[in-house]
């Protein structure tokens, strides 16, 4: 899998983004051979139906690829897409602001992320004992 490692226009957090958007020669292929894979092991020859089954892994293949994209695209800290800013900013800085208001309160937004940890109180640390083994001591 190819990715870059990119910055988020809105607030500059480091993440990674695929840069395969759609199928490539290769995903056409490998759709191809397993259609006709698929086709004699249905029909055990092949059958005319394998261009249908074909398109259909095409379709799935692709619906994959492009959701692996988007979900790379937006930013999961502040909930930037640059996809809806470039259609349309306005619906891009609502999305933003609702996500940094659903976020709000929680340890990324917060200035000390401390605060927001359950407090751990740990049961003192008792010290074993230590007794003298009696048994197999050599007689004095």
């Amino acid at each position: 899998m190819k990715y870059e490692n990119r910055f988020c226009a809105f607030c500059r957090h480091p993440r990674k983004v695929y840069l395969k958007m759609h199928l490539s020669l290769t995903n056409y292929l490998l759709c191809f051979l397993s259609s006709i894979v698929f086709s004699y092991a249905a029909w055990h020859e092949l059958d005319p139906r394998f261009l249908l089954i074909f398109l259909f892994f095409i379709a799935i293949a692709e619906l994959f690829v492009i959701v692996r994209w988007r979900m790379s695209v937006k930013c999961k800290i502040c909930g930037f897409d640059p996809v809806m800013y470039k259609n349309s900013p306005k619906q891009a800085s609502k999305v933003v602001q609702e996500f940094i208001e659903h976020r709000e309160g929680k340890s990324i937004f917060s200035k000390n992320p401390k605060e927001h940890l359950p407090s751990i109180i740990l049961d003192p640390v008792k010290e074993p004992e230590v007794r003298p083994k009696t048994e197999n001591l050599p007689p004095e």
